[in-house]
């Protein structure tokens, strides 16, 4: 048993969870490949922390800032047999609070071969406008959770780049709670891993306002799994989420969530959007936009998918232009891409350039 303050795991229960009680689909049992996780949790070995490359406000991790907390606020071990993992490998959870400004935060890039949990809490001041960017670059397999609690009439432009190792198997569990009449502009981006969990839930309280877009990519044979749910318990409150995905070669790609409006969320608005483009001949992308209202009283409520490949017609028509089939690809994947950030504030340039630097090593890999 491990106890971290007031979270303490026994690994022989949580050993005996299942890792989910129903499967996703009958083609595909599960998106979320357990068996990568399950080969990692058998080893354990030397971890090393390397400080990030770059100038950053703030570094969690054992290389950077000491800011420790033992109380987590959106995330509990007892939520799924994922987090328990995560609680029960976790050395330390650490803290921001931020004021108004524009910050630059990074975790220690972890180096091991063993299952390496990272854990930030970020909290927003009330009425404090905040820009932040928050990178994540690990070469280990493991968990990184994020919280973020957005407090009462603030406003936010968040962009979390997540670039993993794609040997790995990676979790990323961001939470986020966007209290009264908060505002919230986000995006998370994340590169391939061998199997890479993705977990967004978002709950919005009374007239808060969010903007949400989510960005993934898988290749060769690497597997995503990109789940983004939001909560609306307050009244008056706005939810407006998309999720977008990759799938190249022989990989995987799945965009789904619900987006839920309890009965106290009255006079709410929801749109719900998810998106696979498949662009490899044995390449598979699911997308289940899924919404649950418990109110009859909410301003509008909708939700749509799509998966597809690119048209006969059009690479005919652009070939006809003197492009080749690559360059087609290429000019695709970064405008669908670069426009996932359009809606971000102060903070769009670096985001954008982030997401050319690594477009190009993707799609180098591919073609190589």
């Amino acid at each position: 048993m491990i106890i971290l303050s007031s979270i303490a795991i026994d690994i022989n229960k949580l050993n005996k969870i299942k890792w989910q009680d129903i499967g996703d689909s009958p083609t595909t049992k599960y998106y979320t490949d357990w068996s990568e996780f399950e080969k990692i949790l058998k080893n354990q070995g030397e971890v090393s922390f390397k400080i990030p490359e770059g100038k950053f406000d703030f570094i969690a991790g054992k290389c950077g800032n000491t800011n420790k907390t033992y109380e987590t606020k959106l995330l509990i071990p007892e939520e799924s047999k994922l987090s328990g993992y995560h609680f029960y490998y976790l050395k330390e959870i650490n803290e921001i609070t931020l004021d108004s400004g524009t910050y630059k935060i990074a975790f220690c890039n972890s180096k091991s071969e063993s299952w390496v949990s990272q854990h930030l809490i970020i909290n927003i001041k009330e009425g404090a406008n905040v820009s932040l960017i928050l990178y994540d670059q690990r070469d280990s397999p493991g968990s990184t959770a994020v919280e973020i609690n957005a407090y009462k009439k603030s406003k936010s432009n968040i962009a979390l780049l997540l670039n993993p190792n794609i040997m790995y198997p990676t979790a990323y569990l961001i939470r986020k709670g966007l209290y009264d009449s908060s505002t919230m502009n986000s995006l998370t981006f994340s590169t391939p891993t061998l199997m890479n969990r993705i977990e967004e839930k978002i709950v919005l309280f009374e007239n808060s306002t969010l903007k949400h877009k989510s960005l993934s990519f898988s290749y060769k044979n690497s597997r995503v799994d990109n789940i983004i749910d939001t909560i609306q318990v307050g009244k008056s409150s706005d939810s407006d989420v998309s999720g977008l995905g990759f799938a190249f070669d022989s990989s995987l790609s799945s965009v789904r969530g619900t987006a839920l409006i309890t009965y106290d969320a009255r006079k709410s608005r929801s749109n719900f959007i998810v998106e696979a483009l498949i662009l490899g001949d044995s390449a598979k992308a699911y997308t289940m936009p899924m919404m649950k209202i418990e109110t009859g009283d909410v301003i509008s409520a909708t939700h749509r998918s799509s998966q597809y490949r690119v048209s006969d017609d059009v690479l005919f028509y652009l070939q006809s232009r003197g492009l080749s089939y690559d360059e087609i690809i290429s000019l695709l994947v970064y405008e669908k891409s670069i426009d996932m950030a359009n809606h971000l504030e102060n903070i769009k340039d670096n985001v954008e350039q982030f997401i050319r630097e690594k477009l190009e090593k993707i799609l180098n890999n591919i073609k190589a």
